[in-house]
């Protein structure tokens, strides 16, 4: 069903969009251009919050949409050339001129960084934008560091308005204007990811807005009008106000939270084929974690079973005698219990109701209600009385004594654990591999958690972190060695190293896991050491005069001697982790093992081709004459 009150927000940011850009004369324009700035904020949130799915279908589903923006952009880039080269054929302006402006690379790298340029309309720069939210988004989702990527949301905003609004305090010989980076690859980007917080945590929302504190949301889109022309009054005309987002986050809310309550239920009958394929799927599941070595302690999910009384009404024969499937209902409750609470109990969980039950009720049997009976009116009109069995199906069967649900969605967890001979991750893709082959109808789905799920996302994690150190240990040598090149060079020793790491590794028969993620990543600061010290020491040697093979030699013959120490030393103090020697040296045994390999294997190699990539990089001439 849609959101009606939110396709009214988005019409009304709309028109706001259309007063942005005609200017009517004296205060009435200037108050409806500064309080239409909340729109676009407005139609970042919507995209941001539509995106949100909360499972692993997000980078998907961002992808089909950042190829619907590509198509959108192809079609209206295009256009709006074809239009500017028309106009400068009216106007007698040089076609050639202006194709030369349009591929010049000034104009690429304006595009690329603020979205829009004289050469394409000004008024397309949100394609862009909203393809940079998209971009950094399914990064963030492929990941999985949605959560993290929240705390962009106010340190983008403060930048925002630091350069919008607070420069005219810190820097007042130099006011920034934001139409200088409007959306300067990340500005539209906070207002995105604010949309997709909303959808995260809409129910929590939903419920603290409940009633009259919804007033609170009006408070705020009303406050944030008045605060947003209180900014004009002082700071003048800007791109974008701190009340305007107010205003935005305040309307999207109310949109939101107001949405049309009524919506219909799904039909019983859809809920009792749900449970009925659940059911059946479940010991599908069971029996691939049966068939599968290395899986024991297999729960299906069942747990123990209770006895249940199940009565099947007969629709035709009911109807034969004036009654319906409700009415029969009613005469086996009345039976066996009251329907009447007499009080509430009420804990910090939740409020359990207290139902009145007479001593009769309380003794009812199976066999009392099989003899239950009912009256009817004949032909005749004389009331006459048939037993219950005579109209349903009466029976005892065995039933699930706890039926489990998440977000109104039935569920069964099948679990099992790995024994000490097989890894979990291995053991996890041989069984969703097989799990893959299940035809599941529509609506069903099959989802691997637990411990697997951890190390996944344990794992994106670390390798997200390695990216970083790697990124910050260059940008610390280029602070360093104030050159682009030489840590460059350097760098090379890092996938030496880590090659030694799997080596050892392998032969050893570890596995790569979360532990050994950790020692590459302590590897990859340890290692460019050496690299440092070689090259540092050929570079100071060529600034004195020698050449530039005569400085690599020597670095060599002068350098071995530290190089192999500081290794000899990290190798040492590894070592006793690496044999299993004292508490808990088993679980950072990997570890110890990755770092180990790495240091013997990247240590001799550094010697060897870090100077043969120096002397392919660098020219003949010695330092001194090219600092001259």
């Amino acid at each position: 069903m849609r959101n009606r009150t939110l396709d009214m927000v988005k019409a009304i940011c709309a028109y706001a969009v259309v007063l942005l850009h005609v200017h009517f004369p004296g205060s009435a324009g200037i108050i409806a251009n500064v309080l239409a700035r909340f729109a676009v904020p407005v139609f970042f949130m919507v995209s941001g919050y539509f995106c949100f799915r909360g499972d692993d279908t997000e980078f998907i589903r961002t992808g089909k949409k950042i190829r619907h923006v590509l198509k959108l952009m192809l079609v209206a880039f295009p256009v709006c050339c074809l239009w500017e080269l028309i106009q400068n054929y009216i106007d007698g302006a040089s076609q050639k001129e202006w194709l030369e402006a349009l591929v010049s690379g000034e104009h690429i790298r304006q595009f690329l960084l603020y979205n829009n340029s004289s050469q394409v309309k000004w008024h397309l720069w949100f394609l862009p934008a909203l393809l940079y939210c998209y971009l950094l988004f399914a990064l963030a989702a492929r990941f999985r560091i949605c959560k993290q990527a929240y705390v962009l949301i106010p340190v983008l905003l403060l930048i925002h308005f630091g350069m919008e609004e607070f420069s005219i305090f810190l820097f007042p010989e130099k006011h920034f204007r934001v139409m200088q980076f409007r959306n300067y690859l990340f500005t539209g980007f906070p207002f995105f990811m604010l949309g997709h917080l909303i959808h995260r945590h809409q129910e929590k929302l939903e419920a603290w807005f409940a009633g009259k504190k919804v007033l609170l949301l009006y408070g705020m889109a009303a406050g944030g009008g008045i605060i947003s022309l209180l900014e004009y009054r002082y700071f003048g005309k800007q791109e974008l106000f701190m009340g305007s987002v107010l205003m935005a986050v305040g309307l999207f809310l109310i949109a939101i939270m107001e949405k049309d309550r009524k919506v219909p239920g799904l039909p019983v009958a859809i809920g009792q084929k749900y449970a009925f394929f659940i059911y059946l799927f479940h010991l599908c599941v069971a029996d691939i974690l049966k068939d599968t070595n290395g899986v024991t302690d297999i729960d299906d999910g069942l747990g123990d079973t209770i006895n249940e009384l199940k009565i099947t009404v007969d629709k035709e024969k009911a109807a034969k005698y004036g009654y319906t499937v409700a009415q029969v209902y009613q005469l086996v409750s009345g039976e066996i219990s009251s329907q009447k609470s007499a009080t509430t109990i009420t804990t910090d969980i939740k409020d359990y109701e207290v139902y009145l039950q007479s001593a009769e009720q309380s003794d009812v049997t199976v066999d009392d209600i099989k003899n239950l009976t009912f009256t009817y009116k004949d032909n005749d009109g004389s009331e006459k009385e048939i037993p219950l069995s005579d109209i349903c199906t009466i029976s005892q069967e065995q039933t699930l004594s706890t039926i489990h649900r998440d977000a109104q969605t039935r569920y069964i967890t099948v679990s099992g654990a790995v024994d000490e001979n097989h890894n979990v991750t291995l053991l996890s893709n041989k069984i969703k591999s097989k799990i893959d082959k299940l035809s599941i109808p529509d609506g069903y789905s099959i989802d691997m958690e637990g411990e697997d799920e951890t190390i996944n996302e344990s794992m994106s994690q670390l390798g997200l972190m390695l990216v970083l150190a790697v990124i910050f240990i260059y940008l610390i040598m280029v602070a360093q060695f104030q050159s682009l090149l030489s840590p460059f060079i350097i760098m090379f020793c890092i996938p030496l190293a880590f090659t030694g790491g799997f080596i050892a590794l392998f032969i050893t028969g570890n596995e790569l896991g979360i532990i050994s993620m950790l020692g590459f990543i302590m590897l990859a600061g340890l290692i460019v050491n050496n690299g440092i010290v070689l090259i540092d020491y050929i570079n100071q040697a060529r600034r004195e005069g020698m050449s530039k093979h005569e400085a690599i030699i020597d670095a060599g013959r002068t350098r071995l001697r530290p190089i192999l120490m500081t290794a000899m030393t990290t190798i040492l103090a590894m070592f006793t982790s690496a044999i299993g020697i004292g508490d808990g040296s088993d679980m950072i045994k990997p570890m110890a093992i990755a770092i180990i390999g790495g240091l013997v294997y990247g240590t001799i190699l550094t010697l060897i081709v870090i100077p043969c990539i120096y002397d392919a990089f660098n020219r003949e001439k010695s330092m001194v004459e090219e600092e001259l």
